[in-house]
């Protein structure tokens, strides 16, 4: 008998961590996506006649398009928060059509008025060239804010019905449209920043299309729903508000670090050797990266949450063991960072010990991610909020005591500003979400 329990037990974890490995591999893919396809399009880019000014033109402006857009990940727990029946998501609909259009008309500001002048030349302090390139690529890309959040909204429906293939048909849309009409432009001879931007900006309206109709017979099913409950746009301004605090605090992390790496010993190596490190980190444990999604996925399905949490931590070792085979296994360190990255020197053994700092640090974000989608499931976003302050301050304690180290090189003291923060952000998601996490009634807010 116990060894049937035992057995009934072992398939029911593996058949459970099948389904969220369904939904976690297309949502990790989806947030890690501009990761993989910059290098792409710059590697495109380095082919046209200036590539020195078309590659920093895309990458400013691209930069400024993220940041307009970066509500775009709030919408996806927006929605998976809030979607139960008809109603929700007709509230949800109008909500995001609203929240584009305001993304649209700060675009549209930006690109058609003197504030680009003053954003490109003297925020940038670009040359006159990258300028005139940044501008001309930022008119291009003026729809992708609102295409991206249109789009989260769409994801956020896709994994809330557990329809996981519409993701993929986004992402794989994504992926092929933008290198393939980018290599034709490059063909034609088209020159400048301007391929990569209407490449992103046509992938983008391709993408939605598809998604679009790909949802349209199971939208349509899920509306003969019987539930009613009443969702307000009051209500959901009032949950997303915090939300973009949220979203931007952690956006200010990553120049502050730099702007830290920038005045240590080395600041010039260090300066590449910090990216670098993180770029691998982020690749390496991409899977931990879409854990959030997922996880309010499977909790608003009526998933145990002690069954959430051992997947999550199991996604969580098996990214620290892999990242950290890499970084402590000579072999392989010098086969990546060497080898196939081409780094070499004191450039390589910078990158090797900020990847060595990061390896820790899977569990923890891991940690963090079970109790803030807690949070989120309870919609205690004010919590949220003081937890990213918490963060932000952290940060600026770190930068007032880095007189303290400075025997250290800048590769480090960036690797350990990262790792002190996110541990604090973990810790006091731990001290906000322990109520909501140990409270049996956890689906209570789905009532």
């Amino acid at each position: 008998m116990n060894n049937f329990v035992s057995t009934k037990l072992i398939f029911g974890e593996t058949q459970f961590s099948h389904r969220g490995l369904i939904l976690l591999l297309p949502s990790a893919l989806n947030l890690t996506l501009v990761i993989i396809m910059e290098p792409i399009l710059n590697a495109i880019l380095a082919r046209t006649d200036n590539p020195e000014i078309a590659i920093g033109g895309f990458a400013i402006s691209f930069g400024l398009i993220g940041l307009i857009g970066l509500p775009q990940l709030r919408v996806q727990h927006l929605t998976l928060i809030f979607l139960q029946d008809t109603y929700s998501l007709r509230a949800l609909r109008i909500f995001v059509i609203r929240l584009a259009i305001i993304a649209s008309l700060i675009t549209l500001i930006i690109g058609i008025t003197p504030l680009s002048t003053l954003i490109f030349g003297a925020i940038f302090s670009t040359n006159t060239n990258l300028q005139n390139e940044a501008e001309i690529s930022f008119l291009w890309m003026m729809p992708v804010p609102a295409l991206m959040i249109i789009k989260m909204y769409l994801y956020g429906i896709a994994l809330r019905i557990e329809r996981p293939i519409i993701v993929w048909i986004g992402l794989t849309t994504s992926v092929v449209s933008i290198c393939a009409i980018a290599s034709a432009l490059l063909f034609l001879d088209i020159q400048g920043s301007q391929i990569a931007a209407i490449s992103v900006t046509l992938g983008n309206f391709i993408e939605l299309g598809l998604m679009l109709l790909s949802l349209v017979i199971i939208s349509l099913n899920f509306e003969k729903s019987g539930k009613h409950i009443k969702v307000t746009q009051f209500e959901l301004t009032k949950f997303f508000a915090p939300l973009l605090i949220v979203a931007f605090l952690p956006a200010f992390s990553k120049p502050f670090i730099l702007a830290l790496v920038s005045h240590t010993s080395e600041s010039t190596l260090s300066l590449a050797a910090f990216p670098l490190a993180m770029g691998i980190f982020t690749f390496f444990t991409f899977l931990v990266g879409g854990l959030t999604p997922t996880i309010l996925a499977l909790m608003n399905q009526g998933e145990d949450l002690k069954k959430i949490t051992r997947f999550s931590i199991r996604i969580g070792l098996v990214s620290w063991l892999f990242i950290g085979l890499i970084v402590w296994i000579p072999s392989l360190s010098n086969f990546l960072i060497s080898d196939l990255i081409g780094v070499s020197g004191r450039l390589h053994q910078l990158t090797l010990v900020a990847l060595k700092i990061l390896s820790v640090l899977p569990l923890i974000m891991v940690i963090e991610q079970i109790f803030a989608a807690t949070l989120l499931q309870h919609k205690q976003v004010k919590k949220l909020v003081f937890i990213n302050i918490g963060r932000l301050a952290s940060l600026i304690i770190f930068a007032l005591l880095i007189n303290f180290f400075t025997v250290l090189n800048g590769a480090t003291i960036g690797a350990i500003a990262v790792l002190v923060t996110l541990s604090v952000e973990s810790i006091l998601a731990i001290i906000f979400g322990y109520q909501y996490f140990f409270n049996p009634q956890v689906q209570e807010s789905q009532g």
